[in-house]
C-alpha cells in the first residue's frame, strides 16, 4: 500500500468545522487545557483544531523505516563499543567517555528515544530531522492532548464518517523505565522514582502528567530539581524521600556543566 497523505480526511475535518462546532471546540479545548495546566512554560500546549491525521499506510511506514533506523543506530553503537577507532569517531568529551565507559546494568543504550520527521507534502515519503536520544519530551503532553481530541464536539462529528485510532505513548516510556530498573536490580519490586530536571524549564506541566500517571500505576513519584538530590547513607535521597530509580529529564551536559562529575546523580 503506497503511503499518502489523508486528503480526504483532513478535508472532512475541516467541513466538520462549519457553524457553531468551530467556536464550540475551541472554547473546549482552552478549558481542558486550563483546567488540566497544560502548558508549555506560559503559553498554552496547543492552540490548533486539528489533530495529526496519519493515514494506515503512512503509519506503517513510519514504524518499518523507524525500526531500520533504530537497528542501524544500535550497530553503530555495537561498532563503537568495541572498536576504538570507531569510538575516536564520536569525538566525545573527555567525562562523556567516562559516563559511557560506566557499566548501567543494561544491554540498551538509550531505554527510550525520539525520531523527530516530517513527510513531505504527498505525504509518501519522509524527513528525518533529528533522533532524541536521551530526553525526549512531549509523550504524556500527547496523551493529554489526544483525550482531550477525543471529546472535541468536532471530533463527534468527524467520527459519524471516519475511523479514528490514538497512539498512547506514557505506558511505553513506564515499561522502558522499568525494564531498566529490573535489568540493573534485578528486583522486581516497584521503584520510588524522582523526575528529575531544572525547576524553571517549560516542559514541567509533563512532569506533572508523569507523576500523576505513575500514581495511578501504583507507583511512588517526585518532581525534584537536581539540587534537591543528596547521597544519605549510601543511598540517593530527593527532598527526604529514598530514590530507586531516576527518570531523568534534565540534559546530562547541563547537569555535568553545573554540577561537576561528582553530582549525586552522575555519581
Amino acid at each position: 500500500m503506497t503511503p499518502n497523505a489523508p486528503v480526504a480526511a483532513i478535508r472532512a475535518w475541516h467541513d466538520g468545522l462549519e457553524g457553531s462546532v468551530a467556536a464550540e471546540s475551541a472554547a473546549f479545548l482552552e478549558a481542558r487545557l486550563t483546567e488540566q495546566g497544560l502548558r508549555f512554560g506560559d503559553r498554552p500546549l496547543c492552540n490548533v483544531l486539528r489533530p495529526r491525521f496519519l493515514s494506515p499506510a503512512q503509519y506503517q511506514l513510519l514504524r518499518r523505516q523507524g525500526a531500520l533506523l533504530l537497528r542501524a543506530w544500535d550497530a553503530a553503537w555495537a561498532a563503537a563499543m568495541a572498536d576504538p577507532a570507531v569510538f575516536a569517531q564520536f569525538r566525545l568529551e573527555a567525562w562523556e567517555a567516562e559516563l559511557i565507559g560506566a557499566d548501567p546494568g543494561r544491554t540498551v543504550p538509550s531505554p527510550f528515544g525520539r525520531i523527530d520527521a516530517f513527510f513531505d507534502a504527498a505525504g509518501t515519503s519522509f524527513k528525518v530531522t533529528e533522533y532524541n536520544a536521551e530526553t525526549p519530551a512531549g509523550s504524556a503532553y500527547v496523551d493529554a492532548l489526544t483525550a482531550i481530541f477525543q471529546n472535541l464536539p468536532a471530533m463527534r462529528e468527524f467520527l459519524r464518517t471516519h475511523l479514528a485510532w490514538s497512539l498512547p505513548v506514557r505506558h511505553s516510556v513506564l515499561h522502558a523505565l522499568l525494564d531498566a530498573w529490573h535489568a540493573w536490580s534485578g528486583r522486581r519490586d516497584a521503584p520510588s522514582i524522582a523526575i528529575v530536571d531544572w525547576s524553571d524549564v517549560p516542559t514541567y506541566s509533563e512532569f506533572v502528567l508523569y507523576q500523576k500517571f505513575f500514581a495511578a500505576n501504583g507507583l511512588t513519584a517526585i518532581i525534584v530539581d537536581p539540587a534537591e538530590c543528596e547521597y544519605t547513607g549510601g543511598r540517593l535521597v530527593a527532598r527526604g524521600m529514598p530514590v530507586d530509580l531516576i527518570y531523568k529529564r534534565v540534559l546530562i551536559n547541563e547537569l555535568v556543566e553545573r554540577g561537576g562529575m561528582q553530582h549525586p546523580i552522575v555519581r
